[in-house]
């Protein structure tokens, strides 16, 4: 586990004071251990994080069918990049400029090509309003690692799951948390429950939130979202000054993609619930400049 102080990230200058920092795990497994020493270390009762870093180290089972079944619609029916034109000895178009200079390769054709750059980071968000049904978030996790898994096909793709708080107690001041998923050596049932059990975020997640900038740990502190974020369309609206300060603090860059918390019922929420392969299409459809090679022009 890395902590790292990301005052200098954020953009605003009330919340910088205010200040923050980011818990990076190299899994979600060391994220739960790492909750359950903490409430040990202050006399706290452990037992419900234990539980929950059985449940994550075992996963749930009963997921699986489900998650395939997505992922199996998702590589079937999704469309990730439109093809480009490329030229070649064969082809379906003739580049008649080439072939007037005597190039060989004077046909073209259409192919999906990626360029060869660093990995695209997928954060997503495993925080929800206590008005946001689990359903919902448990098909966001799924339909997620569906459209991961297909990216990961074309060009090299990295998911890390995250969530963000703060307490009164400690000032207001943030705390990020992130986990690395292996993608390579993926547990299908350990994932499953990881993305969709709300039982999970609140427990782990709010353990380690409860750990002041100094390692006091505030076991009967409120918990909230982060800052003074101004009211709920801050947190909602991904092109707030509260999201993009998230962002920074993540230290996402221009490619990278972050699947904020859900809030409140939407209409893209609504898409996910009746149609995730939809929403899954809708969300490559929505990054694909951040994948796509220059296309060639005939």
């Amino acid at each position: 586990m890395r902590k790292t102080d990301v005052r200098n990230r954020i953009m605003n200058p009330r919340w910088r004071d205010l200040g923050g920092y980011l818990y990076e795990f190299d899994s979600v497994l060391e994220q739960a251990e790492y909750a359950v020493a903490l409430a040990e270390r202050a006399g706290q009762s452990s037992a419900l994080l234990r539980a929950e870093r059985v449940m994550i180290r075992d996963g749930d089972s009963s997921l699986i069918a489900e998650a395939e079944a997505l992922m199996e619609r998702v590589n079937a029916q999704v469309e990730v990049l439109n093809p480009v034109w490329v030229n070649d000895q064969f082809g379906s178009v003739p580049d008649v400029p080439g072939f007037i200079a005597g190039h060989p390769d004077c046909m073209r054709r259409k192919i999906h090509e990626f360029a060869d750059r660093g990995p695209i980071r997928v954060f997503l968000s495993t925080a929800c309003s206590a008005a946001v049904d689990e359903d919902a978030v448990h098909k966001r996790g799924i339909a997620t690692l569906a459209m991961v898994m297909l990216l990961k096909e074309y060009r090299p793709v990295e998911l890390y799951l995250f969530s963000e708080s703060t307490i009164p107690k400690d000032g207001m001041r943030l705390r990020l948390q992130t986990a690395k998923v292996d993608l390579d050596n993926i547990d299908l049932s350990s994932f499953c429950y990881s993305v969709c059990s709300v039982d999970r975020y609140r427990t782990v997640d709010f353990a380690i939130s409860r750990e002041s900038t100094s390692g006091f740990y505030y076991a009967e502190s409120e918990i909230y979202w982060g800052w003074d974020y101004s009211g709920w369309n801050q947190i909602a609206d991904p092109k707030s000054e509260y999201r993009q300060n998230i962002r920074s603090c993540l230290g996402a860059g221009e490619l990278d993609i972050v699947m904020n918390p859900i809030v409140w019922a939407t209409d893209e929420l609504q898409t996910l619930v009746d149609d995730p392969v939809q929403w899954v299409q809708n969300q490559i459809d929505e990054h694909a400049t951040n994948l796509r090679e220059e296309e060639c022009l005939i």
